[in-house]
């Protein structure tokens, strides 16, 4: 996938693409070996696709395989999106707008094109009715199947509203950093990713898709009532979304020392602490026997400045150990192996890590 970690390219693919003029695609050109990089995993999965293709034809099984090519949102740099504007994270069309192929030969006419919008969660009952198979209910399913968009060129398809809401934190909040988007108008409200609640005054926008795929024309003062309309279906949605037992509370991560010897945690997974991805956090586990660990603590960087590190392991809340490490380099990285220091009980527990110089808290990205 063309995401970070960058090192681990094909080298003759990373080459092709950093000879290239790139100063198009591109708004930074300090990033320009970052997109090079991207560039030729592009290529990468593209090949890889194809072997997939030419195996399924060898193997004689085209024609009784349903293959779909999708992914889950924008880019994660500013770098070509077509018409449209926007990056990874961000609710605009270039973060969220994903491309999406079916191929099954005599049945997907090959080269159809279908303006009407479409969401992942329609993925499930597509499947079941391309395949007929006896599926068990799904109460309350908010997809719906688009197989006949897909096999009918005439198919009538009434409109709809897709709602999109993504941000950091281990609270949902109405009306951060989300987008209400019909056939023709879309409502958002671009308000931070990684930000817990949306910042006072962050301004809602309205636009025309059909005429503005590039969302810069805000309608949201002249087209009143539309605004207001699509504002509602939002909180409609999720005053419904949010109705369900356990919504928005992070499931713990499992761990079994006797299935998988070694755990790698990183700053994604944990529930932060300060809000954000945080300097500090804890993450959730669920352990299924008593264990003694050994904790190896890998920081994102180096420190603001050299001093003596201090690296806690903390069980619920509770410092169980600690540790101080001289760091005489700030582009040093701290890696430190605390061995069959932490006792993980059996059970639901909170395993955090907290590194310090000083005052100064520093970010643990790895912990295994």
């Amino acid at each position: 996938t063309p995401h970070g970690p960058f090192h681990d390219v094909p080298e003759e693919l990373r080459a092709k693409y950093a000879d290239r003029d790139l100063s198009g695609v591109l708004d930074d050109p300090k990033q320009a070996d970052r997109l090079a990089r991207c560039l030729a995993m592009v290529e990468n999965v593209d090949q890889n696709v194809g072997r997939l293709l030419d195996a399924i034809e060898r193997l004689g099984l085209a024609e009784d395989t349903i293959v779909v090519y999708l992914h889950d949102n924008g880019p994660n740099m500013r770098r070509y999106v077509g018409e449209m504007r926007g990056m990874k994270s961000e609710v605009f069309e270039g973060g969220i707008r994903t491309p999406f192929f079916v191929r099954w030969p005599g049945v997907v006419p090959a080269g159809l094109r279908r303006a009407e919008i479409a969401a992942h969660v329609d993925l499930w009952p597509t499947l079941v009715e391309a395949t007929g198979v006896d599926a068990p209910a799904v109460e309350d399913q908010d997809g719906r199947s688009i197989w006949p968009l897909l096999t009918d060129t005439a198919a009538e398809w009434p409109d709809r509203l897709l709602h999109i809401q993504a941000h950091r934190g281990d609270r949902r909040v109405a009306e951060h950093n989300f987008a209400v988007i019909g056939q023709r108008y879309k409502l958002l409200r671009a308000s931070g990713f990684g930000r817990e609640t949306p910042p006072d005054g962050a301004p809602f926008a309205l636009f025309d898709l059909e005429n503005d795929p590039r969302e810069e024309a805000d309608l949201f003062s002249a087209e009143p009532e539309i605004a207001a309309s699509l504002l509602r279906a939002h909180r409609e949605w999720f005053a419904d979304a949010i109705d369900h037992e356990g919504f928005g509370t992070p499931p713990p991560i499992v761990v079994d020392f006797d299935v998988e010897p070694s755990h790698e945690l990183n700053r994604n997974d944990w529930r932060p602490i300060g809000g954000g991805y945080g300097a500090a956090g804890e993450w959730h586990l669920s352990s299924a026997s008593d264990r003694r660990l050994t904790v190896r603590v890998r920081t994102r960087g180096g420190p603001k400045a050299p001093g003596t590190a201090r690296v806690e392991v903390m069980i619920d809340g509770e410092v169980r150990t600690a540790s101080d490490v001289v760091i005489d380099d700030r582009r040093t990285r701290l890696d430190h192996e605390l061995e069959g220091a932490v006792l993980l009980p059996r059970g639901e527990h909170r395993l955090g890590v907290r590194v310090t110089i000083g005052d100064t808290a520093w970010a643990a990205e790895h912990v295994i």
